[in-house]
């Protein structure tokens, strides 16, 4: 048993003296998640399941709401009968949605706003 012992002692001593000797590989990371700050928009206009959708969906992808005046991007727009939205800002659009049920149309509409 004690020989079994002094046999593991030594491999893993080896072991570690040949890791030493070795060059450290260094890691860099390429991906560098959390250090891109939200972009601010405003929402106006909606109201119910369309504003909480597009609310989520925005957030979800890298957008926080804020009041105009704090905001780059400004959404105005209504989900009377269909969605109908509006972006301004340094990229902007206008479009209507229809034929779909209101919470599908605020899904696309914030599709289209995120690319």
């Amino acid at each position: 048993m004690f020989r079994n012992f002094l046999t593991l002692t030594l491999f893993f001593s080896a072991l570690a003296v040949v890791a030493q000797d070795q060059n450290p590989i260094p890691i860099t990371p390429t991906i560098q998640i959390g250090l891109t700050p939200p972009i601010p928009i405003s929402i106006e206009g909606f109201t119910g399941e369309a504003l909480s959708v597009l609310e989520f969906d925005l957030y979800v992808q890298g957008f926080s709401i804020v009041p105009a005046s704090q905001a780059q991007y400004h959404i105005r727009g209504s989900d009377e009968g269909n969605l109908i939205g509006r972006l301004s800002g340094p990229q902007s659009f206008s479009r209507s949605y229809a034929g779909a049920n209101i919470r599908r149309e605020a899904h696309a509409f914030a599709d289209d706003v995120v690319m």
